[in-house]
């Protein structure tokens, strides 16, 4: 009590996995969340080992993220990872799944301003600050914001997924919906 009331002592890292559309609208997988310092790694992992599988898409992400255990989860489930790796000049990438994510990465990565479109959007209708003195509770309000968020989103979502099948009945002149996100 005293000073500390109402300040902010602590923070958490939330790492989220998103499916976004071309018009950087999208919603969200998977979240995870950490005590500040948590590896954004360890957190992504636990977002993957819960799931059985992934849209056969290009999983843009930064170089945070550049780990061989991360690439060969994502291909398992059967993403196609295309996250920018650690390299420069003096080192080379000799790992061969980080030889192709970084070729998946020049073809996909100028695709991350969707994302991040994406972030910017979710921070402005849910905020990204939370006043709260406790971590344990804000590790909690941040998950259950994430949640929440796709509440928000939840006519694209029903949108996608009546659009993908459609796509499974082998119907690729019938429009169900003018408008709908193409994968």
């Amino acid at each position: 009590r005293g000073d500390t009331l109402r300040q902010v002592r602590a923070y958490v890292w939330l790492v989220i996995l998103a499916l976004v559309d071309e018009s950087k609208r999208g919603f969200l997988l998977g979240a995870a969340v950490g005590p500040p310092y948590a590896s954004e790694i360890h957190l992504l992992r636990d977002i993957l080992e819960h799931m059985d599988s992934l849209p056969p898409l290009p999983v843009v992400g930064d170089r945070a993220y550049d780990a061989v255990e991360l690439l060969e989860l994502l291909i398992q489930l059967g993403a196609k990872p295309s996250l920018q790796m650690k390299g420069t000049w003096r080192y080379a990438l000799r790992h061969p799944l980080r030889q192709e994510s970084q070729k998946n990465w020049e073809r996909w990565g100028r695709y991350r301003y969707r994302v991040e479109g994406f972030f910017g959007c979710m921070k402005l209708k849910i905020g990204s600050v939370f006043p709260l003195i406790k971590e344990n509770i804000a590790m909690r309000r941040a998950l259950a914001v994430a949640v929440l968020y796709n509440l928000i989103r939840l006519p694209l979502l029903l949108r996608l997924f009546l659009d993908f099948f459609i796509r499974l009945l082998f119907i690729p002149n019938l429009q169900f919906f003018s408008n709908s996100p193409r994968f």
